[in-house]
């Protein structure tokens, strides 16, 4: 016997939903009951008695389908290299993989697109969702979210964004993240934890003169355990915006979502603790080579720093600084204006290429250069959403309480690629 694919009765699953929505909306506009025509339509659909109707069947269909592709992936899996320790230094694929656990995990660069891993939906769709969760269908609500939201209820709640809705938002959040620009890869992961295979020890070559051995060097690969780590934000819109300005607020949830969690990423990966709950940012990680006690800040104190990522085989991508650090860079000046004309001092030709990120999430007494992609952050897919109009002073003031959390976590690949100078001191 022939197994569907699940997509297509998916497919058909929605198809059944959106015609027993059209005959329901149909008659509701006429302001009548359903004919005897369109009740029979809905109970073939549906389920009426000891009928139990196409719908049962198809979602019987779909669970065989599920379970017979997954023993395929399984299958096929089993015949391909794992992610796991030992096996290499992880590579930007943009589609998904499995690790030695069996977890599904899709590698990103800066190039790559979290939502490509999805068939396209359209825009703002995950603003749609939220806000059918929040206050129902309405008018300018897209068919696949009317679909989506058909047999789920619209009350106030909680529930899961789907993932096709959430990588849109994770690429919008990249683009706003001082970490995001300065090329960070990003790992989805569908699991709450991921093993990911880091560089312990880098070969080290040299000169080998003649009927001498070569040098005996070792490359030493270890593993590291991503663990997904829980962050969220929360916001605050009356009833009157929701009811009169859907549409605007559909751009403004995602813009405050992708918004939230860059500042997010951006604080945690600087300068997360490692503890508390925390993942480890770059500062706090305990191998990154580090200049300490610098002072007086100086463009020839970058250049040694990209000169220290260089002499490990790697070449500097950016630059991340505090803004206050960043502007004394600028603004350093050569000749007095009076012995020598006065100019501005630009960086030497040794830092052309990397890109300077100022944000205030970096502390004001360091800087941290390096290659970026060797930094790895885990984004958990299934962004959860709460909304309540009872919570808190939400009944007294007529308002809709949104509140969306994430998990996420960071590490290095190989913690070389990467230099701190830390004891910066800025003029007074």
């Amino acid at each position: 016997m022939s197994i569907k694919r699940s997509g297509a009765i998916r497919e058909e699953i929605k198809s059944l939903r959106q015609n027993v929505l059209n005959i329901v909306e149909l008659a509701t506009q006429e302001g009548r009951e359903l004919t005897n025509e369109e009740k029979d339509i809905v109970d073939r659909i549906q389920g009426n008695g000891d009928d139990p109707g196409q719908m049962s069947q198809l979602q019987a269909d779909l669970e065989r389908a599920i379970r017979f592709e997954e023993r395929v992936a399984e299958i096929a899996n089993s015949l391909e290299p794992t992610l796991g320790a030992g096996a290499g230094i992880v590579s930007a694929s943009g589609e998904w993989k499995r690790d030695g656990k069996g977890n599904r995990y899709a590698i990103l660069n800066r190039d790559q697109k979290a939502a490509n891993l999805f068939p396209r939906l359209g825009s703002n769709m995950a603003g749609h969702y939220i806000l059918a969760q929040i206050g129902g269908i309405r008018s300018h609500t897209p068919q696949w979210v009317r679909n989506e939201w058909s047999t789920k209820s619209n009350e106030f709640g909680g529930g899961l964004v789907p993932d096709p809705l959430w990588g849109g938002i994770v690429d919008l959040a990249t683009s706003r993240s001082v970490l995001g620009r300065a090329g960070i890869t990003r790992i989805a992961m569908t699991s709450s934890s991921l093993t990911i295979p880091s560089l312990q020890r880098n070969l080290e070559m040299k000169p080998k003169a003649e009927n001498v051995s070569f040098h005996e060097s070792y490359m030493m690969l270890g593993s590291q355990e991503m663990t997904a780590r829980t962050a969220g934000a929360l916001t605050k819109f009356s009833r009157e915006v929701l009811e009169d300005a859907s549409e605007i607020l559909v751009v403004q949830l995602e813009q405050f979502i992708a918004g939230e969690l860059a500042r997010q990423t951006d604080e945690w990966g600087l300068v997360g603790k490692g503890t508390e709950g925390e993942p480890c940012g770059i500062f706090n990680w305990p191998d990154v080579e580090t200049t300490p006690g610098v002072g007086a800040l100086d463009w020839l104190d970058v250049l040694g720093a990209a000169t220290e990522v260089r002499d490990n085989n790697h070449e500097p991508t950016a630059c991340v600084l505090h803004t206050r650090v960043y502007e004394h860079l600028a603004s350093i000046q050569t000749g007095d204006g009076t012995t020598a004309a006065r100019g501005w001092l630009g960086r030497p030709p040794g830092l052309e290429n990397v890109t300077f990120l100022p944000t205030t999430h970096c502390p004001i007494d360091k800087l941290v250069i390096g290659d970026f992609e060797k930094m790895g952050q885990g984004v958990r897919l299934g962004a959860r959403t709460e909304t309540s109009n009872s919570a808190g002073d939400a009944f007294e003031k007529h308002q809709v309480h949104l509140k969306i959390f994430q998990r996420f976590d960071f590490t290095l690949l190989d913690s070389s690629a990467f230099h701190i100078l830390e004891g910066i001191t800025l003029p007074s």
